[in-house]
């Protein structure tokens, strides 16, 4: 009896011992994979954030960005070469007359002009800042480890092109894999949706020309 005993004792306790370690190669392969993901979106991010700088530092650009809230569309594009830039934003809605934004800066000019169906205005400025391309990556390593550990990180094809998207729990974010520089950015909290287009070393100076002001008036501030 006392042998059966202790034979039912050793029995339990090198289940519970082998029980044990299931448990624990569970957990450790778990971490394991755990850190591989991890380790994997940092690697994604910060590459895609040295990409993008090694092309976004150029002087000589022109980006577009069409954007969509419900029924509204606004498209921006602009223009720039060394310092000098033509921009111009359009804003069209359905119950609203269609309104255009152009800012123009040369060497020499500054101004801004706007056109509605009812006015065609000028305004003389010392100076307008320019748009810069967007950029949905960052370099600060907590702001990525958090995203890493928040967000999910694919790949995918967007236009043709292979990117990967970030999703997170309001915003989609597509990133050129090539360039790391963003595609399109869909946002479910105001159900808005921007496509973006870049391009670099292309623009001419005939690309920044004076816009013809002569329909213009002039107001002052």
């Amino acid at each position: 009896m006392e042998e059966n005993k202790k034979f039912e004792e050793n029995s339990k306790e090198k289940k519970c011992n082998s029980t044990l370690k299931i448990v624990r190669n569970i957990l450790l392969i778990v971490i394991v994979l755990f850190l591989i993901v991890l380790v994997r979106r940092l690697f994604i991010l910060t590459n895609l954030y040295n990409k993008e700088q090694k092309i976004t530092n150029n002087k000589n650009y022109h980006l577009k960005l069409v954007s969509l809230y419900g029924e509204e569309m606004n498209i921006v594009e602009e223009y720039y070469k060394d310092g000098e830039f033509l921009f111009t934003m359009t804003m069209c809605s359905k119950e609203k007359d269609k309104i255009t934004l152009t800012n123009y800066k040369s060497n020499t000019d500054c101004f801004v002009l706007t056109d509605t169906n009812e006015i065609k205005q000028l305004q003389k400025q010392t100076n307008i800042s320019n748009v810069t391309p967007i950029s949905f990556n960052d370099n600060n390593l907590s702001y990525n480890l958090w995203l890493s550990l928040t967000a999910n990180i694919d790949k995918t094809k967007l236009y043709g092109k292979d990117c990967y998207v970030i999703r997170d729990q309001y915003t989609e974010k597509y990133i050129d894999a090539t360039t790391g520089l963003p595609l399109k950015m869909v946002n479910k909290a105001d159900n808005s949706t921007v496509n973006y287009t870049y391009e670099f070393g292309t623009v001419k100076n005939s690309d920044v020309t004076r816009p013809d002001t002569t329909d213009y008036v002039e107001v002052t501030r």
